[in-house]
């Protein structure tokens, strides 16, 4: 399975969003994350 940072749905391998939008409680790392995995 995938194994995200804790406090964050995107960083990490793969991710645990329910979709675009969720960040999870630390939402400024969450976004960087989610911004590169879109690279």
């Amino acid at each position: 399975g995938a194994t995200i940072m804790p406090g964050t749905l995107w960083c990490g391998k793969g991710n645990s969003a329910a979709d675009y939008l969720q960040l999870g409680v630390w939402k400024d790392t969450a976004h960087c994350c989610r911004d590169h995995d879109g690279c």
